[in-house]
């Protein structure tokens, strides 16, 4: 009994080796039957393609056709200055060589992939581009051939492209920037774009919102000798930032060129506060300038609008200076000048008295004189009152309280205007921009 149940296992442990065994080099020998098609395979459709002449050659009313997608990965930076988009783009282009084409039934296998120096491919490049137009043909990425003959090549990389800036709606704009791919040295004999198509699959991006990817194509040249796929998406920038970063202290900026008429000439701060709001201005605007092109066909409607506010500002400045001059400062040297005329002219009138005195106590003695002295000396004050009612003291304070009064009522006048004006700017501002 012992023995045949250890013959049993025995057997057992044999069968199942043996099964092990075979199925592992069943497994072996499929695998390199595999590789064996596949070398095959690949080595007979290298021998029948010439990777220097493209399919078609010989017959010229039927050019290779190219299709290409393009997808938008993300956007690395949008340098305005420059006109430089930096985005990371892939494509995926595809076109049909019968000499790569094999039959199912003796390779049954889907696809292979092969290395761009074996293989001919179009020449495109990217038209727009800042760096060299060539890049595309310098990668070393894997094509895929498929049963049919149908060639899959999925370029990528990260690419500048030049993008112009329309200024004018700044900071609530909308760009539309374009990517151009194309043939660089053949020509529509050869080559013929067939269809394109943008999709965008773009990261979220804090500035800016892609929109309205597009694909057409373009014949740039009247003979036709040339061909594009030019495909375009517009930029929105996300302005609630620019509205709170921006236009927010601009506003509270501008308020102060009317807020310097409601201070009083004699608070000393009239045109400190003109002058900060001149400056503050200014300095918007050299911030502004500064993220924008140097040239431009168009405006920037924010530039204009300070440019305005900044005229605002410096109207404020010279009627504060008119005020403040007229006012206070005119006050006190006429103050001064007339206290100083008042005081020569009593003393002259008080000389002259005693002159008159002294002559008269010289000619006569006695008890006459010196009535008459007496009698001279009301005259003397009576020349000293005529002498500062001369003066004209109490003419020129009236004419201090007139300038005064002329100065309150160009701020009650400048006031209302200026904030009249400021809100209307404003409002065209946002017409303009269509916030």
């Amino acid at each position: 009994m012992k023995f045949s149940l250890l013959s049993v296992t025995g057997l057992s442990l044999l069968v199942f080796c043996s099964a092990a065994t075979f199925n592992t080099s069943f497994a072996e020998n499929a695998t390199k039957r595999g590789r064996d098609v596949y070398t095959e395979l690949t080595d007979r459709l290298l021998a029948a393609h010439n990777p220097r002449v493209p399919p078609n050659a010989d017959n010229k009313d039927n050019p290779v056709g190219i299709n290409a997608t393009m997808y938008l990965e993300s956007i690395l930076n949008f340098d305005m200055k420059k006109q430089e988009l930096c985005v990371l783009i892939w494509f995926s282009v595809t076109w049909t060589d019968e000499s790569l084409s094999w039959n199912a039934s003796l390779y049954p296998i889907d696809s292979i992939f092969l290395p761009p120096r074996l293989l001919w491919h179009p020449d495109l490049s990217i038209l727009n581009s800042f760096v060299a137009r060539d890049k595309f043909l310098k990668l070393k990425l894997l094509m895929q051939v498929f049963q049919d003959g149908k060639v899959q090549w999925l370029p990528g990389e990260v690419m500048p492209l030049e993008c112009p800036v329309d200024i004018r709606y700044y900071p609530f704009d909308t760009q539309t920037c374009s990517v151009k791919l194309g043939p660089w040295s053949r020509n529509a004999i050869f080559l013929n774009g067939t269809s394109c198509r943008a999709v965008s699959i773009v990261r979220n991006h804090g500035d800016w919102e892609i929109l309205n990817p597009t694909c057409k194509y373009v014949m740039p040249y009247e003979d036709q000798s040339f061909w594009t796929f030019e495909y375009s998406f517009q930029l929105r920038r996300k302005g609630i930032v620019y509205a709170v970063n921006v236009l927010l202290p601009l506003l509270l900026v501008s308020a102060l060129n009317s807020v310097v008429f409601a201070l009083p000439v004699q608070c000393g701060e009239k045109m400190s506060v003109s002058l900060t709001s001149f400056l503050a201005l200014a300095v918007f605007m050299t911030l502004i300038q500064d993220s924008l092109p140097s040239t431009s066909d168009t405006v920037c409607y924010l530039s204009v609008y300070l440019a305005f506010q900044m005229l605002l500002s410096a109207l404020a400045i010279i009627v504060s200076a008119a005020v403040v001059v007229a006012c206070h400062h005119r006050k006190e040297t006429r103050g001064a000048a007339g206290g100083d005329n008042a005081e020569s002219k009593a003393r002259q009138a008080d000389a002259r008295a005693r002159a008159a005195t002294d002559r008269a106590g010289a000619f006569t003695c006695g008890e006459h004189c010196l009535e008459n002295s007496i009698a001279t000396m009301p005259d003397t004050g009576k020349h000293v009152s005529e002498a500062h009612a001369e003066n004209g003291v109490p003419a020129s304070e009236e004419s201090d309280v007139g300038w005064q009064r002329l100065g309150l009522l160009m701020d009650k006048v400048c006031f209302p205007v200026f904030i009249a004006l400021n809100i209307l700017s404003f409002v065209i501002f946002c017409i303009s921009v269509a916030i």
